[in-house]
């Protein structure tokens, strides 16, 4: 076999050969991978001659200060100068290895019978472990983002770095190198405390660097899936959804599974009598699978335990959904990668949905249809754990959930099943490591208020934001500063621990202590003294704080939020619009940081710009009044009426109901710059006439008048059906506008209501003397009659109406000498 099948046999899994003849010391090396026998590669010739395992001291004189990698990176750097292709492999080889045998400690177990330190010469296994893991933990930070302080056995990730990512450019004969260059980053990533930016880019850029080489899918149909499956993954972990679809989309169009959400009738509990719809995935594997599937299933023998999958144990609940509908088909096995597939649509449902009951029930089914068929270890586990979440919030459920979170966390050290199975499909899952899994059953047990059990968790883990957290719910803050204050005596030099300090106690002088202790380093420190100046209103010191922060990490959308906020604070709309534009490029679903970059570009005069963020604002704000309400203002100052309409549409039908929003269901003052526009005839911003959103208008007109009665709200409408042609509307309109406001309460005690009643009085028969006497059609295709037949009386009587009765307030006044002027003029008619 070539070096090119035994690349994508690697990240396939399975070298596919039913050979019986003699493997090349290549296929052997990768053959020993995929068995998983991380020990025999780390051990062999190659490695042992890479790692100076047999050489003496002086051979190792470089590691004497205790910094392993600096000497290990030059052994690698000077193995692979040159390098045929077969030595390239080797290394690739051993550098998977280390990191198979890294994952195999932090994620998948069982536990590992080797440390990474033992694998070299005598002279550095000799070398203060303690120093030699401190300094480890120090390479693998990422814009001064640490590492898990307990990480087990970082070096086994180091040695795989240095080969992977560090040497990755010594490694060009090789096609697959991008994608284990990618691998290590992101699980280096997934180690660390918060996003860093420089394995954020290295990541995508390997990864578009793997898609160049991909081999085609007739070849390697499952390669390209899993490509496409953990490109989607990593979307999804840096939150980036909208591009994760339709990476999950290309990964089930390559691999050919079918799967659609549908109904079913059945039942969910023990003791119904009648069926109801059932939400279900139907899934089915591509047909010619069934040779691959075969050696697949082979995992679910007596020989490979599964993951304990925990009954309900409950009076009520089934323990799974009983379809009942007879013309249901039977749901055939899956194979592992498609599994994955639907775990992964599973959780981009959660994170492009609201949150609530109708989103768990929509992810259900593809957990569901997963645990039917446990085809995969880490398949299986991974399913159980999402179920486990979905549970944690129901009353029946609550306590499976967790009991399932426990059983999960127990059985990584359990030596049920080899750790090759466990591994093989890993990549295609975003499987928590093992200390996430266990502060996730801690942030569990907050959550049943079982406080005190959490907190061993966290101490244990060594995880003190989350042991300050509990002390502070338990009302122990005294306790919670003995604690980091008793950190600080071991540790006097952690700017964690001093910000920590912080937070206890409020005061900035620590904050600025860590800060000074880090030589600028600890971008937390800045952040948090940021968020300080911010809640003091002190913006300027709170924006040199944050940019401070994010020069060191600009992957923290939070931090850019906040900066942008207090920009538009001093009025920097050029600062603002940076801090909110890096926001919404981390988070394209950010509907408030499109709001607030498109209120910048406002201040700033850019309408295009600002109606362009308004517009993606609405897709992920789409029931916010607000949102719609900026979208209508800048919609009509640049012309774009048809959008103005279907604002005015949308901001009615969500504040119809809201009794806050009695009085400001419509800003009419805006409706009639759309009116007039329209009546007018006014070019949009399309360059055409107006008046062809004139159906759309009068359709939102009668929508507003069905819920609104004003008299400038009438008089609008009077105004667009007169345009229009239709005048017996037009006049409807003008005698509602009139009689709206002839009965106000306050016509003869506020003067103001007086003035309003002359003017629409004055309007309304104006229009009986201009409309009055048109004719108009009855129906379409009918005869004509006038628009009012004795429309000089109806002139007389309405001024003469409202002169009588404000005669004894009023008369004399200016304005009621206008009803008397107008009622002489209309009289001579």
């Amino acid at each position: 076999m070539t070096l090119d099948f035994d690349e994508w046999a690697l990240l396939r899994g399975s070298l596919r050969t039913a050979s019986t003849g003699q493997l090349s010391p290549q296929d052997a090396t990768a053959d020993l991978v995929l068995k998983g026998d991380f020990h025999s590669v780390l051990t062999s010739e190659f490695a042992r001659e890479l790692f100076a395992a047999g050489q003496t001291d002086a051979d190792v004189s470089l590691a004497a200060d205790g910094d392993v990698a600096a000497w290990l990176a030059v052994r690698v750097k000077n193995t692979l100068v040159d390098a045929s292709a077969e030595t390239q492999f080797n290394a690739l080889c051993v550098g998977i290895a280390a990191l198979h045998s890294f994952v195999q400690s932090a994620w998948t177990g069982p536990l590992l019978s080797f440390a990474a330190i033992d694998l070299f010469s005598s002279q550095i296994r000799s070398l203060d472990r303690d120093a030699v893991r401190a300094k480890t933990l120090e390479r693998l930070e990422s814009n001064h983002e640490s590492a898990y302080v307990l990480t087990p056995d970082p070096l086994l990730l180091l040695i795989a770095k240095l080969i992977l990512v560090d040497a990755a450019a010594d490694l060009s004969a090789l096609k697959t190198s991008p994608w284990w260059t990618y691998r290590c980053a992101f699980i280096q990533q997934r180690i660390i405390d918060n996003p860093a930016s420089l394995l954020h880019d290295l990541i995508f850029n390997s990864l578009d660097q793997v898609g160049t080489n991909l081999p085609s899918v007739e070849t390697e149909r499952d390669v390209c899936t899993r490509y496409h499956v953990e490109y989607g993954l990593v979307h999804h972990y840096y939150k980036q959804d909208a591009k994760a679809n339709p990476r999950f989309t290309l990964a089930q169009e390559t691999s050919q599974l079918t799967w659609n959400l549908t109904g079913a009738l059945g039942k969910r509990t023990k003791f119904q009598t009648f069926e109801v719809t059932q939400l279900v995935v139907m899934a089915e594997s591509r047909q010619d699978a069934d040779s691959d599937m075969d050696s697949e299933v082979k995992e679910t023998d007596a020989a490979v335990r599964k993951p304990q999958n925990l009954p309900h144990n409950d009076d009520t609940i089934l323990e799974t959904i009983q379809i009942t509908q007879t013309d249901t088909p039977v749901q055939k096995s899956l194979r592992p990668t498609d599994q994955a597939i639907l775990l992964a649509v599973c959780m981009n449902v959660k994170n492009t949905n609201p949150m609530h009951g109708l989103t768990i029930e929509e992810m259900y089914p593809y957990v569901r249809r997963v645990l039917e068929n446990p085809n995969n270890w880490m398949v299986h586990t991974m399913a159980l754990l999402l179920r486990s979440r979905l549970e944690s919030d129901k009353f029946r459920t609550v306590e499976r959930a967790a009991l399932q979170l426990q059983a999960l966390v127990d059985q990584i050290v359990i030596e049920e099943s080899p750790v090759a199975v466990r591994l093989r499909h890993f990549f295609s899952l975003l499987m928590p490591p093992k200390w996430e899994l266990e502060r996730e059953l801690g942030e569990r047990y907050v959550s049943l208020g079982v406080v005190r059990s959490a907190l061993e968790i966290f101490e244990r883990l060594q995880m003190w934001e989350d042991v300050v957290s509990c002390h502070q719910m338990l009302e122990q803050s005294q306790k919670a500063e003995v604690v980091v204050r008793d950190l600080l005596k071991t540790s006097p030099n952690s700017p964690k621990f001093h910000c920590l300090l912080g937070d206890i106690r409020g005061e900035i002088s620590f904050y600025e202590e860590a800060w000074r202790l880090s030589g600028g380093r600890y971008a937390r420190a800045m952040r948090s003294l940021g968020a300080h100046y911010f809640k003091l209103s002190n913006w300027n010191k709170a924006i040199e704080c944050y940019e401070l922060a994010l020069a060191i990490n600009p992957l923290f959308e939070n931090s850019w939020f906040v900066m942008g906020c207090a920009a538009m604070r001093i009025d920097d709309y050029d600062k603002a619009i940076v801090a909110f534009s890096r926001v919404t490029a981390i988070d394209n679903e950010n509907g408030e940081a499109w709001n607030n970059l498109a209120s910048a570009y406002i201040k700033q005069r850019k309408l295009r710009e600002a109606f362009n963020c308004l517009r993606e604002s609405l897709r992920h704000n789409f029931d916010s009044s607000n949102v719609w309400e900026n979208y209508l203002f800048v919609a009509v100052d640049i012309g774009e009426f048809s959008e103005a309409i279907r604002s005015f549409d949308r901001i009615l039908t969500i504040r119809a109901d809201k009794p806050q929003f009695k009085d400001a269901l419509v800003d009419v003052e805006v409706l009639e710059v759309v009116v007039l526009a329209v009546a007018s005839d006014q070019l949009d911003s399309a360059g055409e006439p107006s008046s062809r959103h004139a159906p759309k208008l009068a359709a939102l007109l009668d929508a507003i008048t069905a819920k609104v009665s004003t008299p400038r709200l009438f008089v609008i409408c009077a105004q667009f059906e007169q345009s229009q042609g239709r005048l017996r509307k037009a006049l409807d309109y003008y005698q509602k506008a009139y009689r709206s406001i002839l009965h106000h309460p306050e016509v003869n005690t506020n003067e103001d209501v007086f003035k309003s009643l002359v003017n629409f009085t004055i309007q309304v028969a104006d229009a009986y003397i201009t409309l009055g006497p048109h004719e108009e059609e009855v129906r379409v295709g009918g005869s004509t009659e006038l628009v009012c037949k004795d429309w000089a009386y109806q002139a007389r009587q309405t001024v003469k109406t409202v002169m009588s009765r404000t005669k004894e307030t009023y008369g004399g006044t200016e304005h009621h000498d206008r009803l008397v002027e107008k009622f002489a003029e209309v009289k001579a008619l």
